[in-house]
């Protein structure tokens, strides 16, 4: 599911989670195609750009670009864009399908920061390219909440 919350003073924010998008109206599907349509319905929604079936067949080139629009829009707003992906290793990525992470901007633009949680021991793969951000990225590992 990708949804808006409230996001902190200097930030326009939005979420994504794999799970929830397999419980969303679009049932079953937890992988890049779910997500990337996710992505794309928020950030147009953020944009203030015709939403719904103009992503249904949505691109990973069109969630790119919206996502540079997002964080241009962003900047001029003095925020940055926080997307967060919640439960990347619940991705279900299909056979000869890239996988979210791999879908990732291996450059992002300088107003994009992307929080992705996962459980511990997430392994990236093979589709993730070599120069990505997530393999040179520290990992942090929270406490249990109680």
């Amino acid at each position: 599911m990708l949804s808006a919350v409230a996001p902190p003073p200097r930030a326009a924010a939005a979420r994504a989670s794999p799970a929830a998008e397999a419980d969303g109206p679009g049932g079953g599907q937890s992988d890049s195609g779910a997500f990337v349509a996710a992505v794309c319905e928020q950030l147009a929604a953020l944009l203030h750009r015709p939403t719904g079936t103009a992503t249904v067949g949505a691109k990973v080139g069109d969630m790119l670009q919206l996502l540079a629009d997002a964080a241009d829009q962003a900047e001029l707003w003095g925020r940055r864009l926080l997307v967060v992906i919640d439960g990347l290793d619940e991705d279900t990525r299909p056979a000869g399908v890239a996988g979210i992470a791999a879908l990732l901007p291996r450059r992002p633009p300088s107003d994009l920061r992307v929080l992705v949680t996962s459980r511990p021991g997430l392994r990236l793969p093979d589709d993730v390219p070599d120069d990505h951000p997530l393999r040179t990225v520290r990992i942090r590992e929270l406490s249990p909440s109680r």
